[in-house]
């Protein structure tokens, strides 16, 4: 698949293809970037083996942001795509879509006449076809358009659902979660003081191979200190997990080091999320028991494995416990790098395992846009809501889990939104974004990452290191009280 690129009106003399991918069908993954090229004004990957795919890259928008753009699904060609006309046709089709799936809602003239621009432009763009660079002017002219249009969109539609739910039942502290941070909790009471006041849920990670390194020896060390404090607390609810992840660094050593068979590895995940269980069921009312699995698998279990073992650890998180069960999906636009191409999307996992009478009672739907991405882009927000949407069907509660945003400028990771990242910037896209995860029926949820910035990712806490709050930490219990 070939593309002809355009900047301005002219040849692109450089192209950042950082985080690019090609996907097929239902997102799966055919191309990463180091498998994407741009040599002499063309734009080329391979996509042997699929008749149609699409392309994703991040792209500059003047006033919005750089973005992580898809095309539409294309057919292979001899010639080339221009890819300007394509992420117009993209986007605008995205649009009509979500135009009628939020049909209830009033657009405003601003909104028209972006959106009468965006098509205008998209048919002079057509009609300029012939001449290429033409064609990209025009194409670019719409894409800005559809994409101020697509943000207001959002907005109005995160808007009214946030209230339409309001008035049917205000929304409790509990739908509004953080992931906790044990060295902080060690540090400072302020932490936890700062936390439990913003939070109404809190979630506490659990790595089985820090708990696990001797075959059915658990050391819990101050988790479970941390973990009946916190149960005590008026008005807090707990969330842990997730119980057991295929990612090699949640994996205990010796189950990594030994020849351990596919059942070895099966006994032990049960053991340890019946010991979990066995331990902390009255203090936990909520589990992620297992997290990316479709595509964090470093064990290469096959596919009947994978459904499986995932059938076993819910079965053992279900013996003898009420509490909610939940699987947690990582990256759900299936564009993470470090994958492998026989990853499995997300919606065709879950779909599986309904299939497959697999029970689990909801979805911790990972929306951390920037963790496993080494470029500076970001989704926006009509792709946000879309992407939520896209999970409202499989007649599960979610939960909006590992988000957030940065705090300060640093360009090498986040990019920008609208403006560059601040404060300002930072309180204003966590409304937004809280508001349309909120918005849907189907979420019971917001959680976010983590309070305070780390050392990896620094301006991404909506504490500082000192435990001052910022604009995001007022913005979000603001939330809580309109």
């Amino acid at each position: 698949m070939k593309f002809q690129v355009f900047k301005n009106g002219s040849p692109a003399q450089e192209l950042n293809l950082e985080g690019s991918y090609i996907f097929s069908h239902d997102n799966y993954l055919l191309r990463d970037s180091s498998l994407i090229q741009y040599e002499r004004e063309v734009l080329a990957a391979d996509c042997t083996g699929s008749e149609t795919a699409a392309l994703c890259l991040p792209w500059d928008i003047e006033g919005i942001g750089t973005i992580m753009l898809p095309t539409t699904r294309l057919l292979r060609q001899p010639g080339c795509y221009n890819l300007n006309i394509e992420l117009a046709r993209a986007r605008l089709m995205l649009i009509i879509s979500k135009i009628e799936d939020y049909s209830e809602i009033e657009m405003s003239e601003s909104m028209i006449k972006y959106f009468d621009n965006a098509k205008k432009s998209f048919v002079d763009a057509i009609k300029s076809s012939a001449n290429p660079q033409e064609a990209s002017v025009h194409a670019d002219r719409s894409l800005i358009n559809a994409l101020h249009f697509s943000e207001k969109l959002a907005i109005v539609q995160a808007e009214n659902g946030f209230r339409k739910r309001q008035k049917l039942s205000n929304y409790g502290k509990d739908y509004f979660g953080c992931k906790l941070e044990v060295e902080h909790v060690k540090k400072s009471p302020q932490y936890l003081k700062k936390v439990i006041n913003a939070f109404g849920r809190v979630e506490i990670p659990l790595n089985w191979r820090e708990i696990e390194k001797t075959p059915g020896q658990y050391d819990f060390g101050s988790l479970e200190k941390i973990i009946k404090v916190l149960s005590s607390s008026k008005g807090i609810k707990i969330t842990a997990g997730p119980l057991v992840s295929f990612e090699k660094e949640c994996i205990p050593d010796w189950l990594q080091q030994k020849d351990a068979s596919f059942a070895d590895i099966q006994e032990a995940a049960y053991g340890y999320i019946s010991e979990c269980l066995g331990r902390f069921r009255n203090f936990v009312d909520q589990w992620i028991v297992l997290k990316g699995i479709n595509c964090k698998n470093c064990l290469k279990f096959s596919l009947d494995e994978i459904l499986e073992i995932t059938r076993s650890a819910f079965i053992a998180a279900r013996n003898g416990d009420s509490s909610g069960k939940l699987i947690q999906i990582c990256d759900p636009w299936g564009s993470s790098e470090s994958v492998s191409y026989d990853n499995i999307p997300p919606l065709v996992f879950l779909e599986m395992l309904i299939q497959q009478n697999i029970w689990f009672d909801g979805i911790s739907l990972d929306l951390d846009i920037w963790n496993r991405c080494k470029y500076p882009a970001v989704r926006d927000l009509l792709q946000i809501s879309s992407k939520i949407d896209s999970f409202t069907n499989l007649g599960r509660q979610i939960y909006v889990s590992e988000l957030k945003a940065p705090r300060q400028s640093d360009s090498i990771y986040y990019g920008y939104w609208e403006k560059e990242w601040s404060q300002d910037i930072q309180a204003k896209w966590l409304e937004y974004v809280y508001k349309i995860a909120l918005s849907k029926p189907s979420v019971a949820g917001v959680s976010y990452s983590a309070a305070v910035a780390n050392s990896n990712r620094p301006s991404c806490g909506i504490l500082s290191k000192n435990y001052d709050v910022s604009k995001a930490y007022k913005k979000i219990l603001k939330l809580q009280k309109l």
